[in-house]
């Protein structure tokens, strides 16, 4: 299932929820994945790389690696976001799935992941309305 890298992505819901931590470094997952990796700035979290993909059935996830969560938290690679409307439609068991196939990841490069997988749908829908409850920026 191959990637292709995007920019200036925006979730379609107005939010992105955290699916999956992996133990592959963002600099070994780009060259794998033949992709360039962005680097930002997280506000309070210090600098970030990571990179918008576009997996084989046109959804977008976020892959970033946070340099603070790496030195200070033991993080081992980046973290997977995804769509937080996607999220509460799809659940984390087909997304997880469908990310550690498009990255070929293998089960032991899966190191973190929501094991409560209603209650992280549940969070999921709840970031959808409360950012459509939200005013728009002016």
């Amino acid at each position: 299932m191959p990637v292709e890298q995007v920019f200036a992505h925006k979730w379609p819901s107005g939010s992105g929820v955290w699916l999956i931590g992996i133990a592959v470094r963002m600099d070994i997952l780009a060259e794998s994945l033949s992709i360039s990796t962005e680097e930002w700035e997280e506000e309070g979290l210090g600098p970030a790389r990571g990179a918008w993909l576009k997996l084989s059935n046109s959804r977008i996830v976020l892959v970033y690696e946070l340099a603070h969560a790496i030195k200070f938290h033991g993080a081992r690679g980046p973290a997977v976001e995804v769509d937080a409307q996607e999220a509460a439609t799809l659940g984390l068991d087909h997304l997880t799935a469908e990310v550690k196939s498009a990255l070929s990841l293998t089960e032991d490069q899966i190191i973190v992941i929501n094991r409560d997988a209603e209650a992280w749908r549940d969070d999921a829908a709840q970031a959808v309305k409360l950012r459509s409850q939200q005013r728009p920026l002016e």
